[in-house]
């Protein structure tokens, strides 16, 4: 059975973020994990410069984290749809996950 994949959810929060990637890079075997980061849209043009700094961030890890797809969403969904299509994306084709969010 391959290992549950990890889905991290993220918004606006740069730095926040951040501490969650060095954080989960840490773990022992992560680098053989898919991890997949929903970045939800912006609401107006201060979420999206921060929601660019969110993808930065998350690009910053690529080589620690070499199984990381990120998602941003191009419109804003909100915190619980977000959340919603989210993990229902990953468990329609995984079953299962490790959920996270900044």
């Amino acid at each position: 059975m391959f290992p549950a994949p990890v889905i991290l959810i993220a918004f606006n929060r740069p730095e926040p973020f951040r501490r969650v990637l060095v954080n989960l890079a840490a773990a022992h075997g992560i680098q053989d994990r898919e991890i997949r980061v929903f970045v939800d849209g912006p609401r107006n043009e201060s979420d999206r410069i921060l929601g660019d700094q969110v993808a930065s961030v998350a690009e910053s890890f690529r080589a620690t984290l070499p199984k990381m797809t990120l998602v941003r969403r191009e419109r804003n969904l909100g915190c619980r749809e977000n959340v919603v299509r989210s993990v229902s994306e990953v468990m329609d084709s995984c079953g299962r996950a490790i959920i996270a969010e900044d």
